[in-house]
């Protein structure tokens, strides 16, 4: 009997050998097909980011086309998709850049399954919202956290008063005049590029334009209008102090928003990565894009070369005086530790636990935020979501990968990996935990 079993395992799996591989592009194509089905049937569902951006994907390329997957069978054609990718990531017949491909796109309809579902009216939680999406979780920070922060800058501000009024008293003392801001703004621009291609091999042609804009409830944007060119606006309505300058620009241009978006189309057009035709937002691609572009001032200027840079260049050039700027730059990096502000109030409202006036309230007395302020913050939230963490969470992600395996002072291994990172379909999951099959990194 033994022997039967034996022999029936080993047919068992000389017929699993026989099994025809899986076409790779094949499933790219059905996974654009389902992203057209998807913005077509589910239009609020397929926010996209991307070489695609500001371009609904039903029109992208071409003009807009009916889907040719129904309604009915659209989670059908899903489930098996991700069925095939499965197959793929479980298989030893297929390299790593094809896995990884295939993690990525396995990823992102996960994300838009339960996406559609939300919209469908399941509730979910901020945690589990993430992980849906992310496949990852933020950590948690209590209140007495930032009443932390609030106590450390409290021992080094001079002066009577709050904590906040102190701050931001010595803050204003570095905002851009407006009639300096367009020169700033271009002189960093240029600055930043001039460091950035130092390192990334960026197509010769690309470039970037500048605009502002007011009344809405965020820093800055970018656009990617193809052919390596991207508009980039920054929002004027708030006063625009030197150091939220430098980590808009930098988020916005290089190595951020506009150098992800052309390096991704160059991967659609160079490789026929069709799968970057499109990028929900919310899903690995929409994060890894925020991600890295938040931590993009770190690749540019490190803390001790951007306080060097600010005083000896761009202050002088906004006309403005040094005096206290070494004691404002201690001062804004204890505050920087406010930044997982954004999550707990999400992670609150969306749990019912903090309700809109305690949400203001925090957003005022930790962010030091204005009532104006602190009611985009509110409607951030709640169109963000668990997104927030990406900006967050997300660069500290990049900042682990990276110094994990870089000496200190090694600019050019850090460069090589964060290009290694824009150069992968890496999804946060992978980010934060490994690979789930063996993945050669690139020697500096």
């Amino acid at each position: 009997m033994r022997i039967i079993f034996i022999l029936l395992f080993a047919f068992a799996q000389q017929d699993h050998l026989k099994d025809p591989p899986i076409d790779f592009n094949q499933l790219v194509t059905q996974y654009r097909e389902i992203g057209r089905a998807i913005g077509f049937y589910y239009p609020n569902v397929l926010y996209t980011q991307g070489p695609g951006s500001g371009i609904s994907f039903v029109s992208y390329p071409g003009k807009p086309v009916d889907p040719i997957i129904s309604k009915d069978s659209l989670f059908v054609v899903l489930d098996s998709c991700r069925s095939g990718l499965n197959r793929i990531l479980n298989s030893n017949q297929y390299d790593n850049t094809i896995k990884l491909r295939a993690q990525w796109i396995n990823s992102s309809l996960k994300a838009i399954d339960f996406s559609i579902r939300q919209t469908n009216g399941e509730v979910t939680d901020f945690d589990k919202e993430s992980l849906q999406y992310f496949g990852i979780q933020a950590p948690k920070f209590d209140e007495q956290y930032f009443q932390n922060i609030n106590q450390n800058l409290d021992k080094i501000l001079p002066g009577k008063g709050s904590v906040k009024d102190r701050y931001l008293s010595l803050s204003q003392k570095f905002t851009i005049p407006r009639d300096k801001i367009d020169t700033i703004i271009k002189t960093l621009i240029a600055e930043v590029r001039r460091r950035t291609i130092y390192y990334l091999d960026l197509p010769k042609d690309e470039s970037v334009s500048l605009g502002y804009i007011t009344k809405v409830s965020f820093a800055g944007a970018t656009r990617y209008l193809g052919n390596n060119r991207s508009d980039v606006l920054v929002n004027t309505e708030f006063p625009l102090n030197i150091y939220q300058a430098i980590e808009v620009i930098c988020h916005e241009t290089y190595p951020g928003h506009h150098v992800y978006n052309l390096l991704m189309d160059k991967h659609i057009r160079e490789k026929d990565w069709e799968e970057m035709y499109f990028s929900p937002l919310f899903g690995p691609q929409g994060f890894m894009n925020e991600a890295i572009a938040s931590y993009g001032r770190e690749m540019i200027f490190s803390n001790k070369e951007m306080k060097r840079y600010t005083k000896e260049v761009l202050l002088p050039l906004a006309g403005l005086d040094t005096t206290d700027f070494d004691l404002y730059n201690k001062a804004f990096f204890i505050r920087s530790n406010v930044k997982y502000l954004n999550n707990e109030v999400s992670r609150g409202q969306m749990q019912g636990t903090l309700s809109e006036v305690e949400i203001i309230s925090l957003g005022m007395n930790y962010g030091f935020l204005t009532k104006e302020e602190a009611l985009y913050l509110l409607t951030n939230i709640k169109n963000y979501r668990c997104l927030t963490i990406c900006f967050n969470y997300g660069a500290d992600l990049i900042r682990k990968f990276i110094n994990d395996r870089c000496q200190t002072n090694d600019e050019k291994c850090k460069w090589d990996l964060f290009n290694w990172i824009i150069d992968n379909p890496t999804t946060p999951a992978e980010l934060k935990n490994g690979f789930n099959f063996h993945c050669t990194l690139k020697s500096p």
